[in-house]
């Protein structure tokens, strides 16, 4: 049956994101949601989810299905080991596996043991750390680190291990929010990947990335006029058929006036006439009938983005040579020599960790260089975004105080013209910009690049926080600049559009590749070469990680053990302890040699002996022990 809305509304006081909505989800349907922001997208989700409730109507969900939801902000205890997060994607698995190391760890040999073991196999639980650590692996978490704390992983890391977990737990219906954000170009095509060959169940996604909308879903929601209409077909589709309902839509409109129009005119004519006057209040009649269908202005605003060139640079406009960086030991820009010329559109890719953002930072004198040249022509003159949009705005300034900020000398009125073509109006340019989202704070670095009309852009991973709209928009003005470009995207539609030359780095201190041409022939010539330079990598790390896997859970293993040993030591020896105290309380008493009996004497003192050397060697032994754990445990 899928997912069942019935009259549905949702809104927040007075502000109603959508109402009356009746739609279906599918079992096996994969749904792109898209709609401005603040039309509820993700509200959506969350109600699906089962987080949020309807303001009104309802949402039915027959068979009690297992929902996976990937949301942006998640939280992670910083002590927990990566491989045991994705785990936990199974519940009934991961309970089963802690309670069966419990049990070890106690000794405890009974039924309770053997009914977890049956859990595990039936969960398949002794396949399950290979399955995660291939997710792993696919997502660009290497093998190496899936054995230690979540803590050594950036915040983007993060995310791609609970989007594992997510994809490890294999629910009925998987929701994800944005998914491509912390995605490079190669992990992306992963999870496109993923989804069309391992998993089966419904998709539900919000993405800006167009590309990965049209490679995996079937069907988009649109949130738009404040209801959800679901059309057939990926994004591209999408939006040639809402294009044409909006074109059909308004020609019924004018067809309608024109023919109001019409008839109105002959009233007026023959209204006085006798002749007529029957016939033209028939047409009054008729005109008061004709009901114009109501056009609802669509929520989706389109930037408008240009960019143009006030002043042109030479010919030559960037020469890398040799250029070279490392942090600690870490190499990760290796013998980087690049020329760049007047016009070129360079779109700089790579897995994440491959030194993209270093790059630019190194060619804008933002990072300094371990060795190697940068040297710009002297009519070269470059704006830059940065893909952390906070280190570029003064959050306590009001929106039109900082941008007025950057061109003190421009005139107030042309100043809110130029903002409102990047959707800021009258209400927005008195807002702090800390109370702005990432997808307004990049807008308005986008506005004031554009008003700069520099001659060579920067962008690192533009499209990161922008909407579809917006991104759809820059997108269009990057492919009519006619200046030169250097940018970092894993949005491969966007690549593909605004890029004329593509630069490879493969991280690792490996050679950078330099191609003329576009992506898609880019992927066409060295496609093949880099996905088996990858799939090896990624083989050998799964190799590696079961190995790993089966080295940490031998190590835990005799680490309980011997805990275990060292417990019933100290056990032992309290109980041998207070034997000897009674023992030697008994000895003190002048009792025991009132009546004299020299054989219970003998007995007694054998007895006595025998317990001071059991606690001797027991107190050797956990000496032992403890040294044993001591190893153990700092390997």
């Amino acid at each position: 049956m899928g997912i069942i809305f019935n009259n549905a509304g949702m809104a927040y006081g007075s502000q109603v994101l959508f109402h009356g909505v009746n739609i279906q989800f599918n079992d096996s349907g994969r749904y792109g949601i898209t709609g401005a922001n603040g039309t509820g997208k993700s509200t959506l989700l969350r109600v699906i989810a089962q987080k949020e409730t309807l303001s009104e109507g309802s949402i039915t969900i027959p068979g009690n299905p297992n929902i996976g939801f990937l949301e942006q902000n998640y939280y992670s205890e910083e002590h927990e080991i990566i491989l045991d997060i994705v785990l936990q994607g199974n519940p009934t698995l991961w309970n089963a596996l802690k309670k069966r190391e419990l049990l070890i760890e106690r000794n405890d040999n009974s039924g309770e043991l053997l009914h977890l073991e049956e859990t595990i196999e039936k969960e398949d639980g002794y396949a399950a750390p290979k399955k995660a650590a291939r997710i792993l692996e696919g997502l660009g978490i290497k093998s190496d680190a899936h054995f230690q704390a979540i803590a050594i992983l950036s915040g983007g890391y993060r995310f791609r291990v609970y989007l594992a977990r997510l994809l490890f737990s294999n629910p009925d219906i998987l929701i994800m929010d944005e998914p491509t954000n912390h995605l490079d170009i190669t992990s992306i095509n992963w999870l496109i990947s993923h989804l069309a060959k391992s998993y089966r169940g419904m998709v539900i996604i919000i993405s800006h990335n167009r590309d990965f909308l049209n490679k995996t879903v079937n069907h988009i929601v649109d949130i738009d006029f404040k209801t959800i209409t679901i059309f057939k077909g990926n994004y591209d589709q999408f939006e040639k058929e809402k294009t044409i309902q909006m074109e059909m839509k308004e020609k019924e409109v004018q067809s309608q006036l024109k023919k109001i129009e019409k008839m109105n005119e002959f009233v007026e004519r023959f209204r006085a006439k006798a002749s007529k006057a029957r016939q033209a209040q028939s047409r009054v009649k008729q005109i008061d009938k004709i009901v114009i269908p109501e056009v609802i202005p669509s929520s989706r605003k389109f930037p408008g983005i240009h960019f143009h060139v006030g002043k042109k640079s030479g010919s030559d406009v960037l020469n890398i040579r040799n250029l070279e960086k490392s942090y600690g030991k870490n190499k990760v820009l290796f013998g980087i020599t690049l020329s760049v010329q007047r016009g070129e559109k360079i779109a700089v890719i790579g897995p994440n960790g491959s030194g993209k953002s270093t790059l630019l930072k190194i060619i804008m004198g933002l990072e300094p260089k371990d060795s190697g040249s940068v040297h710009w022509n002297q009519n070269a003159d470059f704006s830059h975004l940065d893909q952390n949009i906070l280190s570029q705005v003064n959050l306590e300034l009001a929106l039109f105080s900082y941008f007025h900020s950057l061109f003190p000398m421009e005139d107030l009125k042309r100043l809110r013209g130029h903002l409102s073509q990047f959707l800021f109006y009258e209400k927005d340019v008195q807002k702090k910009l800390k109370f702005l989202s990432g997808g307004e704070l990049t807008r308005l670095v986008l506005a004031k690049i554009a008003y700069e009309k520099r001659n060579v852009l920067i962008m690192d991973e533009p499209t990161n926080h922008l909407d579809l709209e917006s991104t759809i928009s820059l997108e269009n003005a990057m492919a009519e600049y006619e200046g030169t470009s250097i940018i970092v995207s894993h949005d491969a539609r966007f690549i593909e559009r605004t890029s004329n030359r593509i630069v490879f780095l493969p991280g690792k201190g490996m050679e950078m590749i330099s191609h003329p041409g576009s992506f898609r022939e880019f992927q066409e010539k060295y496609g093949e070469y880099i996905g088996t330079m990858e799939e090896e990598a990624a083989m050998a790390k799964t190799g590696g990680g079961k190995n790993q896997y089966q080295a940490k859970k031998e190590a835990e293993k005799k680490i309980r053990k011997l805990h275990s040993l060292r417990n019933q030591l100290i056990r032992e020896m309290e109980l041998q302890e207070e034997k000897l105290k009674a023992m030697e309380n008994t000895f003190a008493d002048a009792g025991l040699y009132a009546d004299f009996d020299a054989e219970k004497i003998r007995s007694l003192q054998q007895e006595k002996d025998g317990l001071e050397a059991a606690i001797s060697h027991n107190l050797e032994l956990l000496e032992k022990t403890e040294k044993e754990i001591s190893e153990s445990e700092i390997h």
